[in-house]
């Protein structure tokens, strides 16, 4: 995880997209409805979502203690804005992805 940390790379496997956000930083997303997501501070942030079941309002998370696992969307636009620290958020897509498809994802 640090080096995609360090380097803000994206994490891709066959069904999850990894993002690292960093302090002050608000990325929209537009992703099928009830798709899971998971949000962890790395060390720690802190974290406020848009279109999310359990909404995250300035909720202070760390990577041993206080996290947002499997979380879903609610909408298809959501909104996720870290205002303090480093957050990496997986992505849970329910198919295989293609190249273009994860593009659209991270570049909303």
């Amino acid at each position: 995880i640090n080096i995609f940390i360090n380097n803000d790379n994206l994490l891709f496997s066959s069904n999850i997209i990894g993002v690292i956000f960093r302090a002050n930083t608000e990325r929209s997303f537009n992703l099928p409805l009830h798709t899971k997501n998971s949000i962890f501070g790395v060390p720690e942030a802190q974290v406020t979502s848009k279109g999310l079941q359990w909404e995250l309002h300035d909720f202070a998370m760390n990577f041993f203690g206080k996290n947002s696992c499997f979380n879903r969307t609610i909408e298809n636009d959501i909104s996720l804005h870290v205002t303090q620290g480093t957050a990496l958020v997986l992505i849970h897509q329910q198919q295989e992805l293609t190249l273009g498809e994860i593009t659209s994802i991270v570049t909303s």
